[in-house]
C-alpha cells in the first residue's frame, strides 16, 4: 500500500510513534501502522469484523496524534474499512509527541 502511494506522491510513514505524556511524565507509547500525508492515520487489521476495540485504539491513536482522520482497513474474507474523525471535543486527554 505505502509504495503504491509514494508512487502517486503522497508522503506514507509506516510504525509511525507517538509518545503519551502525563504532566510530562511518560505513561505509554503509541505505534500508527501507516501515516498518510502526514493528515491520515491508517491501521490495517486482520479480524472478523471491524469492532469496538479497533475504533477505540484509533480514537486513542487520533488525540494523542494531534489529527483529526483515520481509517480502519480490516482484511477478512473480504475487506471491509471504516473511517474514524476525532474532533476537538474527544481530544485534551493526554499530551503527545512524535517519537522516531
Amino acid at each position: 500500500m505505502g509504495a503504491i502511494l509514494r508512487g502517486a506522491g503522497i508522503k506514507v510513514a509506516r510504525e509511525v510513534g507517538y509518545e503519551i505524556l502525563y504532566y510530562g511524565e511518560l505513561i505509554g507509547r503509541y505505534r500508527a501502522d501507516l501515516v498518510v500525508g502526514e493528515r491520515v492515520i491508517v491501521e490495517v487489521k486482520a479480524g472478523k469484523a471491524i469492532d469496538a476495540s479497533m475504533r477505540a485504539q484509533l480514537y486513542n491513536y487520533l488525540r494523542v496524534s494531534g489529527l483529526h482522520v483515520g481509517l480502519i482497513i480490516n482484511f477478512s474474507t473480504s475487506v471491509d474499512f471504516k473511517r474514524v474523525i476525532c474532533t476537538n471535543h474527544r481530544r485534551g486527554c493526554a499530551i503527545a509527541s512524535r517519537i522516531a
